[in-house]
C-alpha cells in the first residue's frame, strides 16, 4: 500500500462496472433460461436440468483455486489480472452462444449430454475471466469507503444486466422467432457482442495495483488455498453470500410457474409480461437504492446496514404468500420492492467487505491473496447457484408439477409452490443476518490494520 492512497478516476470505476455487466449476464442468463429451453421447449426433465447446471461446480472446485493461485503469482508486462480477464472473457462469450446451438431432433439424453459438455467448456473459460476480475476489484483501492464505491459500480451494471435477463423469456417468445430455442440463439448472439465490448473496456481502463514489497514472496497454491479457508471473517462473508443466493435461487423459477399456472391460469404469454414487469421493478428499485446503500454503509458501518436491509428483504419474501394473487396480480410488485435492496446490498457491501478481509489477511500472514479470495468466493457463488438449481429441479418435481399437462396444475401443487416461494428465501436471509452478528471487522479496526500495513510496507522499501 502507498502511504497516501489516491482516489481512482471515474473511468476506472465505470469500466470495472462494465465488467460486472458481462459477468452477470453470462452466468445468470444460463441459470434463468436453462429450464425454459431444456425443460419446457425440448422436454428434458427438471431433474436432469438441475444436474446439468450443478455438475460444472465439481470441476470449478479444482479450476477456481488453481486460477486464483496462477493469477496471484503471474508476472507479465500486461499485469496479473487483465490478460486472463481478456482471454477468458472472449472465450466465455463464444461458448455462451454455442450452448444454445444443439441440433434439433435429439433424444432427452443427447440434449442433456450436449448441454453438459458445452457448459463445462463455458465454465472453464468463465473461471479464467471471473476469478481475476473479482481479484481486480478487491485490490483496485485501499480506501475503505472507495471499496464500497467500486463494488457499487459493479452492482449497478449487474442490475442493468438484470433488466436484460428478466426480459429474455419474453423476448425469445416473439413471433419473429420460430420457437423459443430459435429466439434464444439470436438473443445469445446479440448479448455476446455487448459482453465482448464491456470486457474490452474493462481491460483498457482498469489499472492494476502494484504489488507491495511485503507481498512479493512466493507461496504454493495449496498453502494459499488452505490459508484462505482458515480466515474466519472471510468465511462469514461467504456464508452470508451463499445463504442469500441459495435461498433466492432455490425457488427462483417458482415465480414464473406460479404466474403461469396460478395467477394467469395457464396463459404463458401474459405471465411472461408480468414476470418481466416484476423483474424490471426489482431492478429499478435496486438501481435507485444502490447509491443510498453505499452512503449508509460508509456512514454507519457495512455490517449494520447489511443486517437492516437483509431483514427488510426477509419480510418482503414472506409477503409473497398474499401478494401473488389472481384477482390483483400487480400486488406481487410489493415483495419485489421490499427484497430488491437486499440483493443489491449483498453484491455491493458484502463484496466490499471481502476487500477489507484481504487487508486483515495480509496483516495476519504478510501476503496478499486477492486472486485466491476471489477464486474461493467465485466458486462458492457458483456452487450455491448450481446446488440451488439442482435442488430446484427436484423440488419442482416434488410439488407434483407436470409440464405435460395441457391445462392447470393441481391445487396441491400450486399451494406447495407458493409456500416454498415465500418461506425458503425468508429463512435463508434470516440465517445470513445471524452470521453477520459475528463478523469482527469494524470500520475502525480495518483502518487501524491499514495504518499498520502502510507502516510495514514503507519500511520494506
Amino acid at each position: 500500500m502507498s502511504n497516501s492512497p489516491k482516489k481512482l478516476p471515474f473511468s476506472a470505476k465505470l469500466s470495472y462496472g462494465l465488467g460486472g455487466y458481462a459477468e452477470h449476464n453470462l452466468n445468470n442468463t444460463i441459470n434463468m433460461m436453462a429450464n425454459p429451453i431444456l425443460n419446457v421447449t425440448l422436454g428434458v426433465s427438471p431433474a436432469l436440468v438441475g444436474i446439468v447446471l450443478a455438475a460444472p461446480r465439481f470441476w470449478d472446485a479444482f479450476t477456481d483455486p488453481l486460477m486464483g493461485g496462477i493469477s496471484d503469482r503471474w508476472n507479465s508486462k500486461y499485469g496479473r489480472r487483465k490478460p486472463f480477464i481478456f482471454i477468458g472473457g472472449m472465450l466465455s462469450a463464444l461458448f455462451f452462444v454455442l450452448l444454445w446451438m444443439m441440433p434439433r431432433g435429439m433424444t432427452e439424453m443427447q440434449y442433456f449430454s450436449y448441454f453438459l459438455i458445452t457448459s463445462l467448456l463455458f465454465y472453464t473459460c468463465f473461471t479464467v475471466f471471473g476469478v481475476p476480475y473479482y481479484a481486480l476489484g478487491f485490490e483496485m483501492s485501499s480506501n475503505y469507503g472507495e471499496r464500497t464505491e467500486i463494488q457499487t459500480y459493479r452492482s449497478i451494471f449487474s442490475f442493468i444486466s438484470g433488466f436484460a435477463v428478466q426480459w429474455t423469456f419474453w423476448l425469445i417468445q416473439r413471433d419473429v422467432f420460430s420457437d423459443s430455442l430459435d429466439g434464444m440463439r439470436w438473443v445469445a448472439g446479440g448479448s455476446s457482442l455487448i459482453i465482448v465490448g464491456c470486457i474490452i473496456l474493462t481491460v483498457i481502463y482498469c489499472s492494476e495495483r502494484t504489488q507491495d514489497p511485503v507481498s512479493k514472496e512466493k507461496y504454493s497454491i495449496l498453502s494459499s488455498f488452505m490459508t484462505t479457508l482458515s480466515c474466519r471473517p472471510f468465511l462469514i462473508i461467504i456464508g452470508v453470500i451463499v445463504s442469500v443466493l441459495f435461498g433466492i435461487l432455490l425457488v427462483m423459477q417458482m415465480a414464473l410457474y406460479i404466474n403461469i399456472y396460478y395467477v394467469y391460469g395457464g396463459n404463458a404469454q401474459e405471465a411472461s409480461v408480468m414476470f418481466g414487469i416484476v423483474g424490471t421493478t426489482f431492478n429499478i428499485v435496486n438501481f435507485m437504492a444502490i447509491p443510498l446503500v453505499c452512503y449508509l454503509a460508509n456512514r454507519f458501518g457495512k455490517r449494520k446496514i447489511l443486517i437492516i436491509i437483509l431483514s427488510m428483504a426477509a419480510m418482503g419474501s414472506l409477503s409473497k404468500w398474499v401478494c401473488y394473487n389472481p384477482v390483483m396480480p400487480y400486488l406481487q410488485l410489493i415483495p419485489a420492492v421490499l427484497t430488491a435492496p437486499g440483493l443489491g446490498a449483498v453484491w455491493g457491501v458484502a463484496f466490499a467487505m471481502i476487500a477489507d478481509v484481504c487487508d486483515y489477511d495480509e496483516f495476519k500472514h504478510g501476503s496478499r491473496r486477492e486472486g485466491m479470495f476471489g477464486a474461493v468466493q467465485n466458486w462458492a457463488n457458483k456452487l450455491s447457484v448450481s446446488i440451488s438449481l439442482l435442488c430446484a429441479g427436484f423440488i419442482l418435481q416434488m410439488t407434483g408439477f407436470d409440464a405435460s399437462i395441457d391445462g392447470p396444475q393441481s391445487a396441491e401443487t400450486i399451494t406447495m409452490m407458493r409456500a416454498l416461494d415465500s418461506f425458503i428465501p425468508a429463512l435463508a436471509v434470516g440465517g445470513a443476518c445471524l452470521l453477520l452478528i459475528y463478523y469482527p471487522l469494524s470500520t475502525s479496526k480495518v483502518q487501524r490494520i491499514q495504518s499498520i500495513l502502510r507502516y510495514r510496507n514503507a519500511r520494506k522499501i
